[in-house]
């Protein structure tokens, strides 16, 4: 599983994690978006072959 954060041009911002190995259920990650301007960023989280994109704003 991998984690990334991405700003509106597509550039990564951020790797939270890369090739983890994680059981099945819920799990949570921590993001301090502190270092970044404000504006739309995404997360998008790839394990295997699904991927999930949410959207983040962060506002200064």
């Amino acid at each position: 599983m991998s984690i990334a954060v991405y700003n509106y041009t597509g550039q990564e911002v951020s790797r939270l994690a890369d090739n983890l190995s994680m059981s099945e259920g819920s799990h949570t990650f921590e993001f301090d978006a502190s270092g970044l301007p404000g504006g739309v960023y995404f997360c998008v989280l790839t394990s295997g072959e699904q991927k999930v994109t949410k959207k983040i704003v962060v506002i200064k």
